[in-house]
């Protein structure tokens, strides 16, 4: 026998309401990061364009309007005076959206012929000296592969 003719109609749930919840999509400490962020990389901006150091860190040629800026060392972690990679100013430089693309996506052996090799090194190993070893282990373990 069929449940619509034993019962006559089909059974009705109760529903349960539910409130309505947004998940916030960023955190109010991120999005305090993210402020300072943006007046760090101002304050940068600034410095550079009155040293007249406005050029790409990886080519050399003068900055257009808007930068880009690239975290020598990452974003995640701490530098060695205990200030967050992502907020410190000293592990930002300036350089162009292709040449910072370029950087990226570089194969290592390009990367060790690089003109900006050493001065990168240099200011990895000054910011935070765990991440330096790190790039140097990945360097020579490509060198031992060759």
């Amino acid at each position: 026998m069929h449940w619509k003719i034993y019962f006559g109609k089909s059974p009705r749930r109760t529903r349960i309401k539910k409130s309505v919840r947004n998940i916030v999509k960023i955190s109010d400490k991120k999005l305090k990061q993210d402020a300072e962020y943006k007046k760090i990389c101002k304050e940068i901006d600034a410095e550079a364009k009155e040293k007249k150091l406005w050029t790409c860190f990886f080519c050399g040629k003068p900055l257009g309007v808007t930068p880009d800026h690239h975290h020598i060392a990452g974003k995640q972690g701490l530098s060695d005076n205990n200030i967050p990679l992502y907020l410190d100013k000293e592990g930002i430089i300036l350089c162009h959206r292709t040449c910072h693309r370029e950087y990226h996506y570089i194969l290592i052996e390009d990367l060790l012929k690089a003109p900006y090799y050493k001065e990168l090194m240099k200011k990895i190993h000054y910011l935070c000296r765990s991440k330096y070893h790190n790039m140097k282990l990945k360097h020579s373990e490509h060198d031992k592969d060759l």
